[in-house]
C-alpha cells in the first residue's frame, strides 16, 4: 500500500511539472501562431521544403520559446518561415505583441544564440542620414562641387514593425564637363545590414 502511494504522488508531481512546462509558453503564443504548414495552406512552402518540414515546425516553436525566454515579448503574435529562407539556410521570423519583431536562422536558434530585436539592431535615424550623405560624397565625381538639400530636400522614414530606415536626400552634382544635375539619392538600411543606395535624376 505505501509502495502504491509513493508512486501514485511520484507520478502526481512528474505530471504537475510536466503541465507546468507547457504552460511556460502556452498561454503566451497565440494557437494559431505556429499552425502547421500543409499542401492546403501553404502549397508553395510544403513542395519547397517537404524534406524538412519536421525540422521547420520545431524550429518555428523553439524561435517562440526563446523570443519568451529572452524577455523582450511577453506574447507572440505568430511565427514564420521568412522568404529569405533556402533549403539550406532557414531563417524565422517571430511578430511579438508589443510591436517587436525578431529574425533567427536555424544556426542561431541550434546554438541558443542572445535573442535580439530588430529595433536592437536597427540604423537610428541620424546615424542613417550620416551614412547617406557619405555614400553621396563617395560616390561624387567632384565632392567639392556638391550641393546637397539638407533641409527641404531631405526625409527619414523608420517602419515600425521591421525597423528598416529609407533616407531620400536631394543634391545637385557637377560632372567633368562642369554641367550641374539635379540627383535623389535613396538609402535603404536594414538592421544589423550595411545600407545600400539608389541614384536617380530629379526632374
Amino acid at each position: 500500500m505505501k509502495t502504491f502511494v509513493f508512486t501514485f504522488l511520484i507520478a502526481t508531481v512528474m505530471s504537475t511539472f510536466s503541465h507546468a512546462g507547457q504552460d511556460k509558453y502556452s498561454n503566451r503564443i497565440d494557437p494559431s501562431g505556429l499552425s502547421p504548414y500543409t499542401m492546403k495552406g501553404y502549397p508553395k512552402t510544403v513542395k519547397k521544403y517537404k524534406t524538412r518540414l519536421k525540422e521547420i515546425e520545431h524550429f518555428r516553436r523553439r524561435t517562440a520559446e526563446m523570443v519568451l525566454d529572452s524577455g523582450k515579448c511577453k506574447f507572440v503574435e505568430y511565427v514564420e518561415l521568412s522568404t529569405k529562407s533556402s533549403i539550406n539556410d532557414l531563417i524565422f521570423f517571430a511578430d511579438c505583441r508589443n510591436g517587436h519583431r525578431v529574425f533567427l536562422n536555424e544556426r542561431e536558434i541550434a546554438k541558443g544564440k542572445k535573442v535580439m530585436t530588430q529595433a536592437d539592431k536597427s540604423w537610428s535615424k541620424e546615424m542613417a542620414r550620416e551614412a547617406c550623405i557619405d555614400t553621396i560624397k563617395s560616390s561624387a565625381k567632384l565632392p567639392s562641387e556638391l550641393d546637397i538639400h539638407h533641409f527641404t530636400g531631405t526625409s527619414v522614414y523608420k517602419a515600425p514593425t521591421t525597423h528598416n530606415v529609407v533616407v531620400k536626400i536631394n543634391f545637385d552634382a557637377k560632372n567633368l564637363l562642369g554641367a550641374e544635375l539635379p540627383y535623389t539619392a535613396t538609402c535603404y538600411f536594414e538592421p544589423g545590414r550595411a545600407g545600400t543606395v539608389d541614384f536617380q535624376l530629379r526632374r
